[in-house]
């Protein structure tokens, strides 16, 4: 643990448990983990903790929903493993338990609990960093989620990543995140390929590469992305784009990391994180035979869903004010007036006022107009200035011309 602050979680004995804690907590003290019990059951709790149960029932399942904040809150749930059947752990889970570990009769159990907590730390002091909050902006328990599954999948595994959303929700940063956040040593470049620009005649040599002269045009050979991503990333953006000929074709470099280039006998090796996005429902895809299910159950092994900001409602406000100070900085480089500034940060302001409902066409409308305001301001400087006394000329001939009479024939 990094602090001693954070080393210390509160524990709670539900109702009717028979799991001991007393021999739990003194070794979990020794994990370098205090826990101290909550003083009251109805007081708000804040921080991890941990929960000791000794059946599921509903009033469990609500118990943890207020207790987590519906899972804002770190909550770590043990119970015996008869407990834990029939789709138990899974509606605890749901509720907003962060996790569920089954009551062992072995050794260990305190060593995990104290790793769980270790991991949990680890991961939002990641989310706060000023890596994730400069890139990735959003308060809203949605996102706040998905940020923690994002950087603890990235930061503790090498396993593929899917990303879902729609255009311009911010995929490519994420892939960029998780990139810099693997902790790989010696850990390589970040390769994208835009997958809705392969040629399917050329497919095989943009992903395998090819030898020289392994077809007409190929005058030198060439390392494809498999090659290029060799010890670092690759993201294939709008994966879903991908005909089926070329989906089968990859299944064997994705699971087991080998491929020939084209044109040549000898098999290849490479290993690299795999992070692919689409904005196209997979799982529908799935079903109307568009998508091989093979290649789906390769590359997404923990899908993430980046959102639109219309559904998560704190984080429009926090992209808003983000983007007022973003524009702020980059009036304050160039040589437009203040007042400017002022007047858009304010109009930013003021958006973030409106309604839930309404935040897709407001955030659509933010961006834009500050751009070409901007462009306004640098072509029209003022009247005391050459451009401005130039533009006043024209403005003037063009009234003159429009009160003209015209000829008579």
């Amino acid at each position: 643990m990094r602090s001693r602050e954070r080393s210390t979680v509160w524990f709670h004995r539900y109702p009717g448990s028979g799991t001991p804690e007393s021999g739990l907590l003194a070794e979990l003290a020794r994990q370098g983990l205090e826990c101290h019990p909550l003083p009251c059951s109805s007081e708000p709790s804040h921080g991890p903790g941990l929960l000791l149960f000794d059946a599921f029932t509903p009033d469990l399942a609500d118990w943890i929903r207020e207790r987590s904040r519906q899972g804002d809150e770190r909550l770590l749930a043990i119970g015996p493993r008869e407990a834990l059947s029939r789709g138990a752990g899974w509606r605890l889970l749901a509720a907003g338990a962060a996790d569920v570990l089954p009551w062992p009769d072995r050794p260990g159990v305190a060593e995990t609990i104290a790793a769980r907590f270790a991991r949990w730390e680890e991961v939002d002091r990641l989310v706060g960093s000023a890596m994730v909050t400069k890139n990735l902006v959003g308060r809203s328990l949605a996102w706040r989620s998905a940020l923690r599954q994002i950087v603890e999948v990235a930061r503790f595994s090498a396993s593929s990543v899917l990303l879902g959303g729609e255009s311009g929700t911010g995929k490519e940063l994420v892939a960029r995140l998780i990139h810099s956040l693997d902790a790989r040593e010696e850990k390589r470049d970040l390769v994208t390929l835009d997958c809705t620009t392969i040629v399917p005649e050329l497919s095989g040599s943009e992903f395998f590469g090819h030898e020289k002269g392994s077809y007409t045009s190929a005058v030198a050979a060439r390392e494809g992305a498999f090659a290029l991503a060799d010890g670092g990333t690759l993201f294939l953006d709008e994966v879903g784009e991908l005909p089926l000929r070329l989906q089968a074709e990859l299944l064997r470099v994705v699971q087991e990391g080998t491929y020939k280039r084209l044109g040549s006998n000898s098999w290849q090796k490479t290993r690299f994180r795999l992070v692919c996005a689409t904005h196209r429902e997979l799982l529908g895809e799935l079903e109307e035979g568009r998508f091989r299910r093979d290649f789906y159950y390769r590359i997404a092994p923990g899908p993430a869903a980046c959102r639109r900001c219309a559904s998560a409602g704190r984080t429009s406000p926090a992209w808003c004010a983000t983007s007022s100070a973003s524009v702020s900085a980059r009036r304050r480089r160039s040589w437009i007036r203040p007042s400017w500034t002022s007047c858009w940060s304010a109009t930013i302001r003021a958006t973030c006022a409106t309604s839930a409902s309404s935040w897709a066409a407001s955030l659509t409308a933010t961006s834009g107009p500050v751009r070409s305001r901007s462009a306004t301001c640098r072509r029209r400087r003022g009247p005391g200035t050459r451009s401005g006394r130039l533009l006043s000329k024209r403005r003037t001939a063009s009234r003159e011309r429009s009160v003209r009479p015209s000829a008579v024939g």
